[in-house]
């Protein structure tokens, strides 16, 4: 069932949670845009969706534009597919409906959502904001979940450092391998974004990619070249478990690092995509030695303060 998402159903349920990103006024519904009440920064609405990125880090805006690029190649049919296919997707719709499941009226923030594919089956009403800085993928996952016939699940342009959304107005937060593209003063800004609107007590769940010892093999046999001589348009940091605890304990309450994707290692040209081996990959990786050494991915887990 083909669900269409109204520009004034996805604008009118998000304007409740959010505020001006410079001076953290109200925002007011204009005929295509959002205008601040204070400072009168006006933001587009483009198709539905509000826009508040612009002037982004110039590493960002390099990432920007090749998410749009893939995104904008990508019809419904062979998003679906890719998705449909994806090895870890039954893990991490797991644990994108648990944060959701706990929420009850109060959203919870997709960060970095992409094509925003764990709500294409979540269960429920509850609200979901989904923020990424590529507004290709935002139109992509708004064809998506108008062909699952999804509501409650809402859209906006933004960028991770400075996010529309006013203090203490969301439950929790969910993030897929997108602050390892952060370098240190903007994942530090965003860090406290966090900090700022998610209620006391919110869940916060965030996967990183781990410098891991078969990752350092691969480096040492040049299968894959180190960080130092990486050839990349966009920054990407790696961290060991300690380096990662480091960054989340001053901030973050009850911290744990966990770890999964044994079997997925693109560094030893080792994937796959079967959901089968998922299921395998999650119990093998919880292995002691065997997950904390040779694991592709850290689970970042906390509470906020």
């Amino acid at each position: 069932m083909c669900v269409l998402i109204t520009l004034a159903e996805n604008v009118r349920n998000l304007l409740p949670y959010l505020n001006c990103p410079e001076c953290a006024a109200e925002l007011a519904v204009q005929t295509d845009s959002l205008k601040c009440s204070k400072c009168a920064q006006e933001y587009p609405i483009h198709d539905g969706i509000p826009v508040f990125t612009g002037g982004l880090e110039n590493v960002q805006d390099i990432e920007q534009k090749e998410r749009d690029s893939i995104s904008s190649r990508q019809s419904v049919a062979t998003a679906l597919d890719e998705v449909s296919r994806h090895h870890f997707m039954p893990q991490l719709e797991k644990e994108a409906h648990a944060v959701l499941g706990k929420s009850g009226n109060q959203p919870i923030i997709d960060l970095g959502c992409g094509w925003a594919w764990p709500w294409l089956t979540a269960p429920g009403q509850s609200p979901v904001i989904c923020i990424d800085f590529s507004l290709d993928s935002l139109l992509l996952a708004k064809k998506l979940l108008e062909q699952a016939g999804k509501r409650g699940v809402y859209l906006v342009c933004a960028s991770a450092e400075k996010l529309p959304l006013q203090a203490d107005s969301c439950y929790g937060l969910w993030s897929v391998q997108v602050l390892q593209h952060l370098q240190p003063p903007l994942l530090d800004k965003t860090l406290s974004e966090i900090e700022r609107v998610l209620v006391s007590g919110g869940p916060i769940l965030i996967r990183w990619l781990n410098y891991s010892l078969s990752y350092r093999l691969s480096c040492l046999l040049r299968r894959t070249p180190s960080e130092k001589e990486r050839i990349s348009p966009y920054y990407l940091k790696r961290l060991t478990a300690s380096e990662y605890y480091r960054i989340l304990a001053p901030r973050f309450d009850d911290v744990r690092i966990g770890r999964d994707e044994l079997l997925f290692q693109p560094s030893l040209r080792m994937t796959h995509r079967s959901r089968t081996i998922g299921y395998l990959d999650r119990t093998l990786s919880s292995l002691p030695g065997l997950g904390t050494s040779f694991c592709n991915q850290l689970v970042g887990r906390a509470k906020n303060r």
